[in-house]
């Protein structure tokens, strides 16, 4: 299905382009595909409501993987991300999140990981999830937030730029605020540190290439970055935040 209106062009180009690096560098590379992994099963092990779900901002759908293999529409602006997702989700829609083109009160849980940064306008993006989401239905949320690690992998891979004009990082409280606006915050959860980003942003570079036992070691990594998330004052310096929020009744 195939319903677009005022995207992001540029936003969009971007999406297009880089979804071939998310097909053979993001989940093939082992060090970031673990990571990913991980990331994923943290959202989902949130979810305790049945029913239909929208992965908004799906990507590849590779989210997908970790799902029911029945009742899941995945969302996307780009025609690049849905042509490789087609085979891992079944119903597919492109458009805008802000205009989302589907009816008040239909799906149970929304599953958004890393979109609300590239919308021009995040606080409408918020609102369509709570106009299409049932009342009591489930929010996780998945964003990076602005601290000094989330600064290290732009300033390694992009100098410090972002990757289009709309593309921004949010402190924690203006999230959380913007998400208040609409649904109850349930839980909060930080994630990234010295495994991602620190040693290296897995995405693009694999700083454990050439080490031995690297998968190990990545596994090492990970069990410090849990450690440090459960720090409290600390563990909010974190590269990312994951939310569980519910529709206001």
């Amino acid at each position: 299905m195939d319903m677009i209106g005022s995207v992001q062009i540029k936003e969009m180009t971007v999406q297009d382009e880089v979804s071939e690096d998310y097909e053979t560098i993001r989940y093939l590379n082992d060090y970031s595909n673990i990571f990913h992994k991980l990331w994923f099963n943290d959202m989902i092990s949130l979810i305790t409501k049945k029913g239909l779900i929208l992965d908004n901002g799906c990507g590849i759908g590779y989210m997908a993987e970790f799902l029911p293999t029945e009742g899941i529409i995945g969302f996307d602006m780009s025609g690049g991300m849905l042509s490789k997702a087609k085979n891992k989700i079944y119903i597919l829609v492109r458009g805008d999140s802000q205009q989302l083109p589907f009816k008040d009160e239909i799906f149970d849980v929304i599953l958004c990981k890393s979109l609300l940064h590239h919308l021009s306008d995040p606080l409408e993006g918020i609102y369509e999830m709570d106009r299409v989401l049932k009342t009591g239905g489930e929010l996780i949320f998945s964003e990076p937030i602005q601290s000094v690690l989330s600064n290290i992998p732009r300033k390694l891979v992009k100098g410090g730029r972002h990757f289009s004009d709309v593309h921004k990082d949010f402190k924690e409280q203006r999230l959380i605020k913007m998400l208040r606006e609409r649904f109850i915050i349930k839980d909060v959860k930080y994630f990234g540190y010295i495994a991602y980003p620190v040693l290296g942003f897995p995405d693009v570079i694999d700083p454990l290439r050439y080490l031995p036992l690297k998968r190990i070691v990545t596994y090492l990594l990970i069990q410090i970055d849990q450690f440090i998330s459960r720090i409290p004052i600390i563990k909010t310096q974190s590269w990312g935040i994951t939310i569980k929020a519910s529709k206001r009744v």
